[in-house]
């Protein structure tokens, strides 16, 4: 029997908060694909202004109750869960390791790769890399996001590649078929999701012979009459999101920088795959990404998008591009986009597990 922990589903009602979309995604393709159950872990909830005690007594607690879950597997179970957990992640390592079943890491993200810009970031990147090295090595398989991160956690963490199994790209579940493609050559590009200043420092540096549509929260307000190129457009339910989108192109870009990504959240894009990219192939738009993220990969050999070095090049590239040329982009983002909606990714890397 498959088990799945479903913790992060509960952990939030802020239905426009993006990360729980992924992981719920995951569990839907699961429930409705696989013979499945769900393993019951209930977690408290941490106070937001708990102290250190409070929070070491917290991981002890949690431990207990992985073990208490973990345990009542038999050995021909098989154990998924979305990582990192969203309780319990110091424990969870420590509980598997004691586990009678097969168990299999969904990854959503590694702090460890991810890294920070801050003394406190690198000092606790030690610590979360010895607990995150500690649930890899105990499972049994890992569906990492791409061969570029893949890379990555055998390089970092002394991972062997037999165990990791590449998923391409997240899905994006949709309940529609059909979503209304609003996607045009002459419509400006899109960006969606947090659109905070420490996040996208990049907007405030876009080409100004380009029009944007922006989705998503966080957006200073104040930004809007000093760039009349940047239209926003307001933040939507994650699942709402792919019916309000218009534009040519969704923009998957990150970090303070139009030259390039930079910072700790540019530079993750050379071994991540960020949602976003999802968002927009499954609700009918081809992506405009950098050329060094892991992503592009997928990208260019499908032909559902363009990379780009440099957002100062996308005048030049978008006024070159032939409407025959945008109409392949558009066919082969259908075919894509069809795969993304019903869960076809998660399905197929999930399938080398069981």
């Amino acid at each position: 029997m498959l088990f799945h922990v479903t913790e992060s589903e509960r952990s939030t009602s802020d239905r426009k908060n993006a990360s729980i979309k992924p992981r719920r995604d995951v569990v839907r393709t699961v429930e409705r694909v696989f013979s499945s159950r769900e393993l019951k872990c209930e977690f408290d909830h941490l106070r937001q202004n708990a102290n250190l005690i409070d929070k070491i007594i917290y991981q002890f607690s949690t431990y207990s109750i992985w073990n208490r879950g973990i345990s009542k597997l038999d050995p021909e179970d098989c154990l998924l869960v979305n990582y990192p957990p969203v309780y319990g992640c110091f424990s969870f390592g420590h509980a598997i390791k004691k586990s009678k079943c097969q168990t299999v890491l969904f990854l959503h993200d590694l702090e460890a790769l991810r890294g920070g810009d801050s003394f406190v970031s690198r000092f606790l990147e030690s610590i979360i890399k010895h607990e995150e090295k500690l649930a890899l090595d105990n499972c049994d398989y890992v569906i990492s996001h791409n061969s570029e991160m893949t890379k990555a956690i055998s390089r970092v963490y002394g991972i062997s590649t037999k165990k990791i199994i590449d998923l391409q790209i997240f899905d994006y579940l949709i309940s529609s078929d059909k979503v209304p493609n609003k996607a045009s050559l002459d419509r400006p590009v899109i960006v969606a999701g947090n659109l905070s200043p420490s996040k996208a420092g990049y907007l405030s540096c876009l080409p100004k012979d380009v029009n944007f549509n922006l989705y998503g929260s966080n957006y200073p307000l104040e930004q809007k009459s000093v760039f009349p190129n940047l239209h926003y457009l307001g933040s939507y339910d994650v699942d709402e999101l792919p019916f309000v989108l218009d534009g040519s192109f969704g923009l998957v870009w990150d970090g303070p920088d139009s030259d390039c990504c930079s910072g700790s959240f540019g530079n993750y894009l050379r071994i991540n795959n960020p949602h976003k990219t999802s968002l927009y192939l499954a609700s009918g738009f081809p992506v405009i990404v950098w050329k060094e993220a892991a992503i592009a990969r997928f990208v260019l050999e499908e032909g559902v998008g363009i990379a780009v070095s440099s957002l100062d090049e996308l005048n030049s590239v978008l006024s070159g591009l032939t409407d025959d040329e945008y109409s392949d982009l558009l066919r082969n983002v259908e075919r894509v986009s069809a795969r993304l909606r019903r869960g076809y990714y998660t399905e197929k890397a999930l399938s080398n597990c069981f």
